[in-house]
């Protein structure tokens, strides 16, 4: 059951920021240290293998969206309702979800299954080994996006309840149980980029099962009785759409229109291809850490937003501005540094390394503001605010494809891309801290209506 010390409207802010913090972010780095070893792995038998899951994994990456609009809902509905007191309420929010998210899963897992060759046919891959690859493991792993989505909805549940450590726990188990099958599937059992996939669904399945344990019969579970199948509250279904289709809109667009980058760097190439798959990994250094804080802080906001503790938000506020700047310059600095050395433990041809290295110094550009972001979006998002962030992220998303494709096709090439695709991701980060400070320096008192 629920403890005082999960109670994140009392106590010092920078302690109870931690208490939640820490085990999201460290479920994060495992899911980042699980994604490393798994391209480790793949990088072995060859960048195609890099390329096709990383096309595959585009519609994974896709899949996100449709995650959130149960998702936010828990994020925002369970936390404001726990720290109003309103525990009842908390709970039918999180049933409602529960529900809403096993369908959407199911369907999205028919839609991979049923239209695989097209999906990875938009891409236009030449090679006609990574091409059958990428359409095989998308098959497989499209099994697990029920789990994933109702695994989520239940995580979710924990976090905004204030106790993020049984999540982490289990999804722990879940990442070294994928870590232990991957190269016995790949390598042992001979099964390849196919036995990857095999080995990620069997520990989603298991991530499942052992959260709806803890949900229902754990000793912190976050409310006395939980039912996975309970009646859909149609109200609140409404109101979780309500908070979810802004941000599931706005990360919609954001994996649609990576996508289309992913497409035009195709056509550079299988070597571009398996260095942005790479990129972005590394990446998850800043946005998987900066993300895991930034869900810890709509929680914190959320719980005391519902005790109307406006004073204790903004210096939380203050608290988490501090702390994700030094981590972003910590990434920036790591792939500055140590680029071309973080390319070379996943890729092993010459030319693939040398072309990563200089696309981790563009990333690196972008490090800090990415940091420190989503400190806004949650400062919104936790007070049932979604729309401004979303429309922020939106805009500035959606400049980045022809900014790309336009300098793509100057003499620059490749180099142009990449140039377009990180400036939108810098402006992202500037407008959406310039949001936060125009909301902070307007509002003097919340409307808790």
């Amino acid at each position: 059951m629920r403890l005082e010390k999960y109670d994140l409207t009392t106590g010092k802010i920078l302690n109870k920021l931690l208490l939640i913090a820490l085990p999201i972010m460290g479920t994060s780095f495992m899911q980042m240290a699980y994604n490393l070893v798994d391209m480790f792995w793949l990088g072995s038998i060859g960048s195609g293998a890099v390329a096709a899951a990383g096309t595959a994994g585009m519609f994974t990456w896709v899949s996100m969206s449709l995650m959130i609009l149960s998702r936010t809902g828990i994020d925002i509905g369970v936390s404001q309702n726990f720290g109003s007191g309103k525990i009842d309420i908390a709970k039918k929010f999180a049933q409602t979800a529960f529900i809403f998210s096993a369908i959407l899963g199911i369907i999205y897992m028919l839609l991979m299954l049923v239209f695989r060759v097209q999906l990875i046919g938009f891409f236009n891959i030449t090679d006609v080994d990574v091409n059958l690859s990428a359409q095989s493991y998308l098959m497989i792993i499209s099994i697990g996006t029920p789990f994933t989505f109702t695994s989520a909805v239940m995580t979710s549940t924990f976090n905004a309840s204030g106790n993020s450590r049984v999540p982490f726990i289990v999804n722990v188990i879940g990442i070294g149980l994928n870590m232990i099958l991957d190269p016995i599937f790949i390598f042992v059992l001979k099964q390849g980029i196919n036995g990857a996939g095999i080995a990620t669904v069997i520990s989603q399945i298991v991530v499942f099962f052992t959260l709806v344990f803890f949900i229902t019969k754990g000793n912190l579970r976050p409310f006395q009785s939980y039912q996975l199948f309970a009646k859909m509250d149609i109200p609140l279904l409404k109101q979780i759409l309500k908070w979810s289709i802004p941000v599931a809109l706005e990360n919609l667009l954001f994996s649609s229109l990576t996508i289309l980058i992913n497409r035009m760097v195709a056509g550079f190439g299988v070597y571009p291809m398996a260095v942005m798959r790479v990129g972005s990994q590394i990446e998850s250094l800043t946005w998987l850490i900066a993300g895991g804080y930034a869900t810890a802080l709509t929680t914190f906001i959320g719980q005391n937003f519902g005790a109307r503790k406006q004073d204790r938000i903004r210096r939380g506020m203050k608290i988490s501005f501090v702390a994700m700047s030094i981590w972003g310059l910590l990434v920036t600095l790591l792939m500055l540094f140590f680029g071309e050395f973080l390319m070379s433990i996943f890729l092993h041809e010459k030319e693939a390394i040398t072309l990563g290295a200089t696309y981790m110094i563009f990333l690196a550009t972008c490090q800090i503001s990415g940091s420190i972001e989503n400190l806004s979006s949650s400062y919104l998002r936790g007070t049932g605010n979604t729309l401004p962030p979303s429309l922020v992220s939106i805009f500035c998303n959606t400049i980045r494809v022809p900014l790309a494709y336009f300098l793509s096709i100057t003499p620059l090439g490749l180099t142009g891309l990449w140039i377009g695709f990180v400036a939108g991701a810098v402006l992202r980060g500037v407008v959406l801290i310039i949001v936060y400070l125009i909301n902070v320096s307007k509002v003097h008192h919340f409307n808790y209506e």
